[in-house]
């Protein structure tokens, strides 16, 4: 329900209450239904027995289920960002305006009652006298000739609207004594439970009133532009008459029989004494004054939003979450037609950096995508995503959910497991090998089971990106110039398996690495694709000292009417590094941006920060993902349709030309722009101190 109000005036009477007890009432209406029917055979010896029938079938009738679902009615959702400002606005495939019925205007109430069940304010929701003439019309034994109250067909409408089903939407509306028995005993249920006021403000909120309108509020909106509160006589006699078929008179269409049908409507209000005459001829003589108002479009509402890639991620997972119904139509209807509000984990100004940083590294028009997911160390909050590409259109629509599915492979950031692993292991970081510019495993095979392509001049071998590398490295150096042949080396020593470990350790989902294999050696080097906000995930666990917390969007959800929906789990974090090794991992990858690769493109200003630069074979795509204590963000780039065809060479981007596009190019660049301006206004906090080389 929307809201309750006090009774109209046809309900302020202090007589006696006409209306029979409930018990004696099953009593009547199962007399009623089964003498009908019998009648309708002109079989009266049999109709004799209708009373020991319906004593029988009285105590049944007492048995028939009392629960009426709750419908969901048709508000609007909304999304919001972190602050409580609005990303997107989603709305159901049903025109529905609902409102309370202190809203309704007073002629628009006496004058559905007056047409539909002008008995309404006298019966405990069922008009047995109504229902006798059905059954008495009747034959075949079913009931088509109607004699249903308000509340009975508020019931049905509750009943089709959540039927959730074929079989369930046939049951309520199937011509049938079994439906009109259960029918009837919800009714009786409801009127124990519900005042007047509060089942006709659910029946105008429920009924269907043509050109997809449902519901009074929209039924205003639709035929006159005009809220429930301001409906004329004409207008509410109109709309009540359109209740029986909205087909047959629809004032658009078939205007003619609209005006014929309000007739009726105004007629039936002069006879029970709710209208003068004058009244009444004043509104036969009214014009239709239609108003037509086209219903709001169901389209998608995320390109609206100033982050229309992270508005499709939430919405994604509202759309999955199973608090909000146990199969996908129900979730939908909660989700669309719910009045939910959603607050989410998004900082519009981590956005507004994000998305200023994408489209002024590699314009929207480039073929290249580059998208960036950010992450806060410690909560898990996922604070913004960006792709400089619009949303849904072109380019954008094959990178929707790139930012989430895993499109691109991570190069050498990957290497950072293996760092973290061989650490964890105990290795000190003056751990030194030769590298050379080929070598050669007796561990790892070149071939496709081991997901890398053999590079010429090195068919048997890993090779690194500049044959010059070639030579001793320690841990420290060995990642800041992020030597292949050395982590190949390294990898040797800790195992391939507990590399792999310890990315789903920090926060690689486990899905992603499920085929790595003993003869995977490739898995260092970042041979398996993976999600930026699968990186930014897994570099935020260093970031917060090894508490892994699992990405989250939502930070709370509430009805309309501010009460609280159970989206919003707390933070899911867990202890799974010792705080001191994610630390020295830390301090090695400060040197990445100071002394190694990322330099100078991934500097700050002013400010300690921690990150890896990434490239795969032959430029297919370029990663570099790095962090503060604040904020862990990573940044991918590459052609997401056919990375392997359209390598990253020769390529221009935002004024600059790249022969080849490196980590420490583009993805450097974009990481840097963007925290550069999210942090303006953050406390400059402090990491570990920076590892010797």
């Amino acid at each position: 329900m929307t809201g309750t109000a006090g009774r109209d005036s046809a309900q302020r009477t202090a007589a006696p209450d006409p209306r029979p007890r409930p018990r004696k009432l099953v009593f009547i209406v199962v007399l009623t239904l089964i003498a009908g029917l019998l009648s309708a055979a002109l079989a009266s010896p049999i109709v004799l027995g209708a009373g020991f029938a319906a004593k029988a079938v009285s105590d049944d009738f007492e048995n028939l289920p009392t629960a009426l679902p709750d419908p969901i009615l048709g508000r609007d959702s909304k999304i919001l960002a972190a602050d409580g400002s609005t990303l997107a606005v989603l709305h159901g495939s049903e025109n529905r305006v609902p409102v309370t019925i202190a809203q309704v205007a007073p002629i628009m109430k006496t004058a559905i009652v007056d047409i539909e069940d002008s008995r309404f304010y006298a019966h405990h929701g069922i008009d047995f006298k109504g229902l006798a003439r059905a059954a008495v019309e009747d034959s075949g034994g079913s009931l088509s000739q109607g004699g249903s109250t308000i509340t009975q067909q508020y019931v049905k409408n509750v009943l089709l609207y959540s039927a959730d089903s074929a079989q369930a939407a046939k049951d309520a509306t199937d011509k049938s004594i079994a439906r009109k028995l259960r029918e009837a005993r919800l009714a009786l249920a409801l009127e124990q439970r519900w005042s007047k006021s509060q089942i006709l403000e659910g029946y105008l909120n429920l009924a269907y009133f043509g050109h997809a309108a449902y519901g009074i509020g929209a039924a205003a909106a639709r035929y006159f532009g005009t809220t429930v509160d301001k409906l004329t006589l004409a207008q509410a006699a109109l709309l009540a008459g359109l209740v029986q078929s909205p087909s047959a008179d629809d004032p658009i269409s078939h205007p003619q029989a609209a005006r014929k049908r309000r007739s009726e409507v105004l007629t039936r209000m002069q006879e029970l004494g709710h209208l003068t005459a004058a009244q009444e001829q004043a509104a036969l003589a009214a014009p239709l004054g239609l108003h037509p108002v086209a219903p709001p479009a169901t389209v998608d509402p995320c390109p609206g939003s100033i982050a229309p890639f992270y508005c499709d991620w939430v919405r994604g997972q509202l759309r999955s979450d199973t608090r909000l119904g146990a199969t996908q139509t129900a979730r939908d209807q909660r989700l669309l037609e719910g009045g939910l509000i959603v607050r989410t984990t998004l900082d519009p100004a981590v956005q507004a950096a994000a998305q200023n940083a994408v489209d002024q590294t590699v314009e929207p028009a480039n073929s290249i995508t580059i998208a960036e997911a950010i992450v806060q160390p410690g909560s898990g909050n996922v604070l913004a995503m960006a792709v400089n590409k619009p949303y849904g259109t072109g380019l954008g629509q094959t990178t929707i959910r790139v930012l989430t599915t895993p499109a691109l492979q991570p190069g050498s950031t990957f290497k950072v497991f293996t760092l973290a692993a061989a650490l964890d292991q105990g290795l000190p970081l003056s751990t030194t090998f030769y590298a050379p510019s080929c070598y050669v495993s007796k561990i790892y095979k070149i071939g496709t089971s081991s997901g890398r392509t053999p590079l010429a001049g090195c068919s048997n071998g890993f090779s690194n990106a500049d044959p010059a590398e070639a030579g001793n490295y320690n841990m420290v150096r060995g990642t800041w110039q992020s030597v292949n042949t050395y982590y190949i080396q390294l990898e040797e020593k800790v195992g391939v398996k507990s590399v792999a470990d310890m990315a789903i350790r920090l926060g690689i989902p486990a899905g992603r690495l499920s085929d790595v294999g003993a003869n995977s050696g490739s898995l260092t080097i970042g041979s398996y694709v993976v999600s930026p906000l699968d990186m930014a995930s897994a570099y935020a666990t260093l970031a917060a000292r090894g508490l892994r917390c699992e990405p989250r969007g939502v930070l709370s959800a509430t009805t309309g009417d501010g009460k609280p929906v159970d989206l919003t789990p707390p933070p899911a974090c867990q202890q799974v590094l010792n705080p001191l090794v994610a630390d020295q991992v830390t301090s090695v990858l400060e040197g990445v941006i100071t002394n190694g690769t990322g330099s100078p493109n991934a500097s700050l200003y002013g400010r300690p920060a921690a990150g890896k630069t990434g490239t795969t074979d032959g430029y297919s795509s370029a990663w570099f993902v790095g962090y503060t204590p604040q904020l862990a963000a990573a940044v991918e780039a590459g052609n997401i349709s056919a990375p392997h065809k359209f390598p990253l060479t020769n390529v221009t981007a935002g004024g600059r030309y790249y022969q080849h596009v490196f980590g420490g190019d583009i993805p450097a660049l974009t990481w840097s722009r963007t925290l550069n301006a999210a942090l303006i206004n953050q406390p400059n906090a402090t990491l570990p101190p920076p590892a010797g080389g």
